[in-house]
């Protein structure tokens, strides 16, 4: 093994016999179709993807549907901790918000600002999402108004916590009238695609992602027969959403989050990811205490993800601020997540709920959540583990005829130093470190400790 502190030009040297200029793989750009393989996102040159960052934001749920976290010069901080993954706010209101009709203003603006995101090197996924159905009812987001009738949402009172009008009949029966009406859902999966075309129109690039629908809701029906109804709009979107070359993600339905077993059987094409989100009970009472229960969620989640087919990626998770294990939390989940190179995405980068990263106080989480990582591996993936203790990353592949380098996240830690380096060499790029292994051997490793 070598040291070879950074920064470097490249680090290659007297490796197993290699001597100081071994054959590199070639370079390739990180492009689609995104696939998957097993339990992996995989790129269009055989990478392996890891989708790890937040999502943006709480501020794209109401009027004008854009992230105010991206305007002046919040690309230039979103940058300054990436490139991260991000799922990105949209909704069907904001495509559609008078029906047959979409809002091209909106859509051009939503084009611009994912073509910056990926001009600047972020993995996104565009999530369709909603909360408490729509913009019929108060303080709600997803569904335009057309998509329910008049009076469900005249019958409507609101109450507080915002959680419980999730059991008021108007809004149960708007979600019960949608499920139940398979033209209503490929009227909703063909804004989404026509949201996904005006960005690849514009950037072609900038998508790996389309999170069909965020924490679908059963109604007033059982959540398994709800699921049948769910799996169903799956199917649709999936066949709208056909030749985009982006892998699909599907959430189990909303009563997931308290425990409930998902009914879903199949996934919606054979490239697609399994997205629950984690929300356990005592991280959501503000006093995370039981990593044993963690560990338990999570190896549920990725039993369910086997059982689909699919690799498993949280699209939702994160502490409350001022629980006092709220780093705890994180470290504990994504040291899980590591071991089977599961995704996750932060609720949320804003400063506009008790989770935002960018609420005063939010440093230690949003350093913990935004840690360093290998968001593409060139191969198959034998060990990938971070000890924040250390501030040091470890990653094992082995050749399977990816091309490319290994991408390590490098922003928000520190320096990065090759502390490890089995073969090739090491180039720090902007805030990728990557690693362009031998094409002489078939195992390759690197160890890499971030600090001042």
């Amino acid at each position: 093994m070598s040291r070879c502190p950074l920064p470097l030009c490249l680090c290659c040297g007297v490796l197993a016999g290699l001597g100081c200029a071994p054959t590199l793989v070639e370079d390739a750009q990180l492009l689609g179709p995104f696939t998957t393989q097993g339990s992996f996102i995989v790129d269009a040159h055989g990478g392996r993807l890891l989708l790890r960052g937040a999502n943006l934001s709480q501020t794209a749920k109401s009027e004008p549907y854009h992230p105010a976290e991206l305007e002046g010069e919040g690309r230039a901080l979103v940058a300054a901790h990436g490139p991260m993954a991000i799922r990105y706010l949209t909704s069907w209101a904001a495509i559609e918000p008078d029906e047959g009709a979409y809002d091209q203003a909106y859509l051009d603006g939503m084009a611009e600002r994912l073509g910056a995101l990926g001009d600047d090197g972020h993995l996104v996924v565009l999530d369709l999402h909603q909360d408490l159905f729509g913009v019929g009812f108060a303080g709600a987001n997803g569904a335009p108004r057309f998509a329910c009738d008049e009076s469900a949402y005249a019958a409507y009172t609101p109450e507080s916590p915002w959680f419980r009008n999730y059991y008021d009949e108007a809004v149960q029966g708007c979600f019960d009238a949608l499920f139940a009406d398979e033209a209503r859902l490929r009227q909703m999966a063909r804004a989404l695609r026509s949201a996904v075309d005006a960005v690849q129109a514009v950037a072609p690039n900038a998508l790996v992602g389309v999170d069909l629908l965020n924490e679908p809701h059963p109604g007033s029906r059982a959540p398994a027969d709800f699921d049948v109804l769910l799996a169903r709009y799956y199917q649709i979107a999936a066949e709208e959403l056909d030749g985009t070359g982006l892998v699909l993600l599907f959430e189990p339905n909303v009563l997931h989050n308290l425990g409930e077993a998902t009914a879903l059987s199949a996934a919606p094409s054979s490239a697609s990811l399994y997205a629950p989100h984690l929300y356990p009970a005592d991280v959501e009472l503000g006093r995370y205490t039981d990593v044993s229960a963690l560990a338990g969620l999570l190896a549920d989640d990725a039993a369910e993800a086997a059982a689909l087919g699919t690799p498993l990626v949280i699209g939702e998770y994160g502490p409350k601020l001022d629980d006092p294990a709220a780093v705890p939390f994180v470290e504990d989940a994504l040291a899980i997540l590591d071991e089977s190179f599961a995704g996750a995405f932060s609720w949320d980068w804003s400063a506009a709920s008790d989770r935002g990263l960018l609420h005063e106080g939010a440093e230690e989480v949003r350093r913990a959540e935004l840690r360093p990582h290998a968001r593409r591996v060139a191969g198959a993936l034998v060990r990938h583990r971070f000890d924040p203790a250390s501030a040091t990353l470890e990653v094992e592949w082995a050749d399977d005829g990816a091309i490319g380098a290994t991408e390590i996240v490098a922003a928000g830690w520190g320096t990065p130093t090759v502390v490890e380096l089995s073969d090739g060499g090491a180039a720090l790029e902007g805030a990728l470190l990557r690693v362009r292994a031998s094409t002489q051997v078939e195992t390759h490793r690197v160890v890499v400790s971030f600090g001042e």
